[in-house]
């Protein structure tokens, strides 16, 4: 099967001018008022002890899935 760049250039051409249409033409939101930061709890400072856990986690089920199989005598 022959691609014809015609086509293909005329199909980019179309969908990319129709995305253009619905292109938001208003000014920007205002930036949100400043004032004392929301009570949470940041994910910042434990990240790296995430990361241990899951690489933990993820040894042992490796561990427990490779015991658990059959071996081929």
């Amino acid at each position: 099967m022959r691609i014809v760049p015609n086509t293909i250039i005329n199909l980019a051409v179309v969908l990319f001018s129709v995305a253009n249409c619905f292109a938001d033409n208003e000014p920007p939101a205002p930036p949100p008022p400043t004032g004392p930061t929301p009570i949470g709890l940041p994910i910042d400072n434990g990240i790296l002890l995430l990361l241990v856990i899951g690489l933990v986690f993820a040894f042992l089920q490796f561990k427990m899935s490779t015991k658990d199989k059959k071996t081929p005598m």
